[in-house]
């Protein structure tokens, strides 16, 4: 099993799930965060996710900026399919859902082979 909690910990709320055919990642960013303010990519083997979100409310006169900004990075193992990777954005559950396939492994053979004189 992949120990993605290593690269990726709190304060994104992340959870792990693998099968024989791909990896799960379930994160949980901040409540205000929309799609289109969600980064996903994929370079050299690194996957990084990262958002941002500011917003001006203007009240009585007085302007109040909040921003909520967040980036993890980790690497990816050796058996993802990496042009096959989807993120999905559930915005009933406020989630991102990272799909990574797992590439199929083949398998080594190993021949003996016979070595004679001539």
């Amino acid at each position: 099993m992949w120990n993605f909690s290593r690269y990726l910990a709190e304060p994104l709320g992340l959870n792990i799930e693998e099968d024989d055919k791909e990896y799960r990642m379930i994160i949980h960013p901040p409540s205000d965060l929309k799609p289109e303010d969600i980064h996903v990519e994929v370079r050299n083997g690194m996957l990084s996710v990262s958002g941002q979100h500011s917003e001006t409310a203007v009240s009585g006169g007085a302007r109040r900026r909040s921003s909520h900004r967040f980036r993890r990075s980790t690497i990816l193992p050796d058996d993802v399919a990496e042009g096959q990777i989807k993120a999905q954005f559930q915005s009933d559950k406020a989630n991102l859902v990272i799909t990574l396939p797992k590439e199929e492994r083949h398998v080594t053979k190993r021949l003996r082979i016979q070595v004679s004189c001539l």
